[in-house]
């Protein structure tokens, strides 16, 4: 049964099914846009810092490496919270990624300092189950050497 009803976008008049929310498909789908935007705002939010931090790296390593004071990067505006990968190596060294650049904060004389290198993603061999296999060996000798 056809009933006189508002549209829930632009509030119009309109007659149609009793389930029917808004006047016209255009109506519709700037609502579901707008939900959409809405909810996909935090992946948005971080994409665009992300993307930042990319172009600050390509712009700074004109090379495949770079050393680089820290501020530098801060006054371009490179939010170091922000980054797409960690990987640690068997120094316990903790190296940050940032889609394509791998960057390594260190101390040299007292003054923090961003190792950058432009890395090669097509050379990139990860094996998350190699290293799921590393950690539970790891940790069955720890178990079996403290309970000695």
């Amino acid at each position: 049964m056809e009933t006189n009803k508002s549209c829930q976008l632009c509030g119009k008049s309109f007659w149609g099914r009793s389930d029917k929310k808004f006047c016209s498909n255009a109506c519709r789908y700037e609502f579901n846009n707008q939900k959409k935007i809405i909810r996909n705002e935090p992946q948005s939010l971080i994409n665009s810092i992300l993307k930042r931090n990319r172009s600050i790296l390509d712009k700074v390593c004109v090379g495949d490496s770079i050393i680089i004071n820290r501020d530098e990067l801060l006054h371009r505006q490179f939010n170091f919270e922000y980054f797409t990968n960690l990987q640690v190596d068997a120094q316990k060294q903790l190296y940050y990624f940032c889609y394509d650049f791998v960057y390594l904060p260190f101390f040299e004389n007292n003054l923090q300092k961003v190792k950058i290198i432009r890395f090669n993603m097509r050379k990139l061999t990860w094996d998350p189950w190699k290293f799921v296999k590393e950690e539970k060996e790891t940790l069955s000798n720890k178990i079996i050497f403290n309970s000695k």
